[in-house]
């Protein structure tokens, strides 16, 4: 992506999803009670809680009903690709870059 251009809409295939979800099948067991845990903690409206690999492509999202309707919360969807050259700044692509968490806010 270009500086100010539109993002590229990257998502893998079914088939590439399914083995993705396969090879981290280990790992989801821990993570996604977790994610549950979160996204009650913080609940609130227009909000989404997401895992990704570490190629930066969303294994689950958690979406409250306002953000699901939203342009963003249609794209942050399993299989989606977040990694800043797709997608520009971004909570998962900047978190893959940096190394740390991180929270990005519109506001």
């Amino acid at each position: 992506m270009i500086p100010a251009g539109k993002p590229v809409d990257a998502v893998t295939s079914n088939i590439e999803l399914s083995e993705i979800l396969k090879k981290n099948q280990i790992i989801r067991r821990f993570f996604l009670p977790e994610l549950k845990l979160l996204y009650n903690q913080i609940a609130g409206t227009n909000f989404m809680v997401a895992y990704a690999d570490t190629r930066g492509v969303v294994l689950d999202a958690l979406l409250d009903d306002e953000f699901k309707k939203s342009d963003a919360g249609k794209a942050v969807i399993p299989g989606s690709i977040w990694t800043e050259n797709y997608r520009g700044t971004n909570a998962l692509g900047l978190t893959l870059h940096s190394g740390s968490s991180q929270i990005i806010s519109r506001s």
